[in-house]
C-alpha cells in the first residue's frame, strides 16, 4: 500500500501535467473568445441555411444581464457544421427594446439571428 506523499516524484509530475492543460485550456478559450469576437464584428458569412431535409429552428431567452455575452453562445452555433434555418433569440419586452440591442448582436442578425421579443419577461 502507498501512502500519499505530495513531494514524490510521481505527484509533482501529475501536478506539473495538470497545470499544464489548465495553461492550455486557458489559451485555448483566449483564442476562441478573439477568433468569435472577429467573426461577430467581420464576417459576411451567412450564419444559417439548411441543406437538411427537415427543417432545424434553435430558439433561445436572454436577460439584460447577459445580452452582452449572449452574442458569443450565437457565434458558436452558427460556426456548426450543420448550419440551421433559423436561429431566434427571445427577449422580454417589458424590460428591453429594440433600442438596446448591442451592437454585436446586430451584426449578426445580418447573419440570420432573428430577434424576437415576447410579452413579458420569463
Amino acid at each position: 500500500m502507498r501512502l500519499y506523499n505530495p513531494f514524490s516524484k510521481r505527484h509533482r509530475r501529475a501536478n506539473q501535467a495538470k497545470k499544464k492543460l489548465t495553461d492550455f485550456s486557458q489559451t485555448k478559450a483566449i483564442l476562441l473568445h478573439t477568433q468569435y469576437t472577429q467573426n461577430i464584428l467581420f464576417s459576411t458569412e451567412k450564419g444559417i441555411s439548411n441543406n437538411c431535409d427537415h427543417e432545424i429552428i434553435i430558439s433561445l431567452t436572454s436577460f439584460a444581464e447577459r445580452l452582452d455575452n449572449v452574442a458569443y453562445t450565437i457565434e458558436s452555433l452558427m460556426q456548426q457544421t450543420i448550419k440551421v434555418d433559423r436561429i431566434q433569440l427571445w427577449l422580454g419586452a417589458d424590460k428591453l427594446s429594440a433600442s438596446d440591442i448591442p451592437q454585436n448582436l446586430k451584426y449578426l442578425e445580418r447573419r440570420g439571428l432573428e430577434i424576437c421579443f415576447g410579452e413579458k419577461d420569463l
